[in-house]
């Protein structure tokens, strides 16, 4: 299965959303309802004003990764922030995921920024830390959430 890398244009941005809503339903724990019209606006402002990236296949969109210039609240120290990131069940197998992150990292790297990600869901977690790993990411802490899996 060949899949291939583009950026994304606000023309994408109703199918990412409905994506991302997959990617919700999936979650083992629950972080409330998603508000359409705002999970939209900020589709669009990652794009317009951070990047996102597409993988596709002849089947279509199968993973994205969105993301923007931050710094934490304590320091004015810019980093690459993703705002999401997330490959359909059936193409978690093939060359998405590392093609997207890959694009990430090396965004970052053309701006001269560290990059900060992470997953805020309890499934997987070991996987999904060995992916980070991989891209040279070290662990920096967790999310916790009250009584909400």
């Amino acid at each position: 299965m060949l899949v291939a890398l583009r950026k994304a244009s606000e023309d994408d941005a109703e199918d990412l959303l409905q994506m991302l809503c997959e990617q919700h339903s999936e979650a083992t724990v629950k972080h409330g309802n998603i508000d359409g019209e705002k999970a939209l606006g900020n589709i669009k402002r990652t794009i317009e004003r951070g990047a996102s990236y597409i993988a596709e296949t002849e089947a279509g969109m199968v993973g994205s990764i969105g993301f923007l210039v931050s710094s934490d609240w304590w320091s004015q120290e810019k980093h690459l922030a993703d705002m999401w990131f997330y490959v359909r069940p059936a193409y978690r197998k093939s060359r998405a995921a590392h093609l997207l992150f890959r694009a990430y990292s090396e965004t970052a790297a053309s701006m001269e920024l560290p990059v900060k990600a992470g997953h805020v869901d309890g499934a997987d977690v070991d996987r999904k830390d060995k992916f980070f790993e991989r891209f040279g990411l070290v662990r920096a802490g967790s999310i916790f959430m009250e009584g909400k899996a």
